[in-house]
């Protein structure tokens, strides 16, 4: 058995695929000469809300690792409704909004829960789907798969930590 081992930054690159694979208007590209992560978003305001909650850099050593979000459309040339919606949306720095815009299209997020806001304001549950996990030697007792926080743990290490925003997992009932 061979084992292969990848940079630390190829981790950060395959936690952002995986989170976006199932997302059609969502392409990512790792650029080896650059050590950059490239994401190309076909919605403008996808691609807004994602670039206000991804992190940007990340630092291993020597090697700095950026990560940009490129919308497929020019920004500078877009209808002016359009214009408004982002505008509005880097203003008001909704995080419900933002999470939900953010993966509209994507079966990876089950719901964002917005609690009314109290003494300290409001609270924001982003709920991820479950991942099965299937290994190889499983047999037929574990038929559905061990259930991970997959796509919670990720949203940890990719999306920038914010005050009032808990990443959690939906739990089937």
């Amino acid at each position: 058995m061979m084992i292969s081992m990848n940079a630390p930054w190829m981790t950060v690159y395959k936690e952002i695929s995986k989170i976006f694979e199932c997302d059609r208007e969502v392409k990512i590209l790792y650029n080896t000469e650059e050590q950059e992560v490239k994401i190309y978003v076909d919605n403008s305001v996808k691609a807004t809300a994602l670039d206000i909650l991804l992190k940007h850099e990340y630092v291993f050593g020597n090697v700095t690792l950026k990560v940009n979000v490129y919308p497929a459309n020019d920004i500078e040339n877009l209808y002016e409704p359009t214009k408004k919606v982002i505008e509005k949306m880097k203003a008001e720095d909704d995080p419900a909004k933002l999470y939900s815009t953010a993966f509209a299209g994507n079966d990876v997020l089950r719901d964002v829960k917005k609690l009314p806001e109290m003494i300290f304001g409001g609270w924001v549950y982003v709920l991820f789907d479950i991942h099965p996990a299937q290994f190889f030697t499983d047999d037929m007792s574990r038929w559905n798969g061990y259930k991970t926080m997959l796509y919670e743990d990720i949203a940890r290490d990719i999306f920038e930590p914010r005050s009032g925003v808990s990443l959690c997992t939906m739990v089937e009932r």
